[in-house]
């Protein structure tokens, strides 16, 4: 089997999932659009970051398109809800698919965030969220446009995934959650917590909006205020990932983000580390990932809101014991629920149904 992910490097996810696939024997590659400060590595890069103007563009996704499109890969599998051609906001859809489609390929799909997730349906159902505090989105049309491209996928895609459970509330009711992989799981080990003088507490305010870090800041102020030389705060910002690794590898407590309601590509990678992790898990979440995988959620995750964060900040700098326990827990957490082996082999049995299902049509 010839599984092809594409045509981003969002978070990772796609290098990652792409790893537990040849490890369980899948023939699978990664083309990205256009490398990023993330550095997140892939097979074949289309190039779009060495092009100045919007025909240049165009012609390369459209000889990449053709080079996909007679190539002999089995599975395509999109990410960030998006392909090749994607033309969404120019009315025209995603019109590669159906030309696949033709050609018989099996056709999945991820969805990450905001490439589903809608503003206004957000904010008329929850109290507070990153949607409330994010400017990029305040056009209702691009929430129309996200629903087009759902629909879109929803023709074409033998199955349809979303790493973040909420997303699943803007998806048809056949999508399904898979917990996200990273792209870095293999060089990732175990390091120690809490051993030193000094607590490091660290954060990675990529985007301050959505991560809620005008919240998270402040009250880390006021704990270095309050503490001085029991504590050290480092942020992380502007780096690679393999730089930005580096630095979680000493932290000690990491806080991810407390406005989305679920926790990213950072707190698997630095629990894969075996660090405990600070987030605002949403409770009505929890009852969109399986019983188990909430039940262990619960007893690993820091879950802590805007109003809570410094509270609990203190309990645990004051009870450095506790962050042993749950760093033990982090890492068992990430083995059971983020093992790019075990996601793969998830999406493998949908792969070969598509592909039985494409032999009898």
């Amino acid at each position: 089997m010839k599984v092809l992910h594409l045509p981003t490097s969002v978070g990772g996810q796609g290098w990652g999932l792409a790893q537990g696939e040849r490890k369980i024997g899948i023939d699978s590659n990664v083309l990205i659009r256009k490398s990023n400060n993330f550095n997140y590595s892939y097979d074949f890069n289309m190039g779009l970051e060495m092009c100045n103007h919007n025909i240049s563009k165009l012609w390369k996704c459209v000889n990449w398109f053709y080079k996909v499109y007679k190539s002999d890969y089995d599975i395509l599998h999109f990410n960030f809800g998006s392909t090749i051609l994607d033309f969404t906001n120019y009315g025209f859809g995603l019109p590669d698919l159906r030309f696949y489609k033709k050609r018989g390929r099996g056709i999945f799909v991820t969805y990450n965030g905001c490439d589903a997730r809608q503003k206004y349906v957000v904010m008329n159902n929850c109290a507070y969220s990153a949607c409330h505090r994010c400017k990029v989105c305040n056009n209702p049309k691009t929430d129309a446009k996200k629903r087009a491209n759902i629909k879109c996928f929803d023709n074409y895609a033998d199955g349809i995934f979303a790493i973040t459970p909420d997303l699943l509330r803007f998806l048809p009711k056949r999508a399904i959650y898979l917990p996200k992989t990273i792209s870095s799981w293999d060089k990732l080990t175990r390091c120690s917590v809490g051993k030193d003088k000094k607590l490091r507490i660290v954060h990675a305010p990529t985007n301050r909006v959505i991560k809620g870090s005008d919240y998270i800041l402040p009250a880390l102020m006021r704990i270095r205020d309050k503490y001085q030389d029991e504590v050290e705060i480092i942020l992380v910002e502007n780096m690679s990932n393999e730089k930005a690794l580096s630095i979680y590898a000493q932290a000690d407590l990491v806080i991810d983000q407390i406005l989305i309601g679920w926790y990213g590509g950072l707190a698997v990678e630095v629990m894969k580390m075996g660090k405990p992790v600070m987030c605002f898990i949403r409770e009505s979440d929890y009852e969109l990932v399986p019983d188990n995988m909430a039940i262990d959620c619960k007893k690993t995750i820091i879950n802590v809101t805007k109003d809570t964060i410094f509270d609990e900040l203190c309990m645990f700098i004051e009870n450095r014991s506790s962050l042993q326990r749950i760093s033990e827990r982090s890492l068992e957490y990430v083995e059971t629920w983020h093992n790019p082996v075990k996601i793969a082999g998830m999406v493998k049995q949908y792969y070969e149904k598509s592909i039985e299902n494409s032999f009898r049509r």
